[in-house]
């Protein structure tokens, strides 16, 4: 997770398959097949079978900007949890 919010990604994605996460919520799917993902930038859906698509390409910041929301939030809750 950390390398990829370093480097800017959006999350994980396979070419080969229907498969896509967010670096808020990685291997959703329980997958071990990590060597297969590939970084990437949310994408723009369209095709109204899924909640979001990654990709290689970054497509636009207004959806960048939600995702370091979504990550800030993320981390917010994990330092609340750690709190005594």
């Amino acid at each position: 997770m950390a390398y990829l919010v370093a480097n800017g990604f959006d999350g994980l994605y396979n070419r080969d398959g229907e498969c896509a996460c967010e670096v808020a919520d990685l291997f959703p799917c329980g997958s071990a097949g990590v060597r297969w993902c590939r970084a990437g930038y949310r994408q723009p859906c369209d095709c109204g079978e899924h909640d979001l698509h990654i990709g290689e390409v970054m497509k636009s910041m207004s959806d960048r900007e939600l995702i370091e929301e979504q990550i800030e939030k993320l981390i917010e809750d994990e330092e609340e949890e750690v709190k005594p």
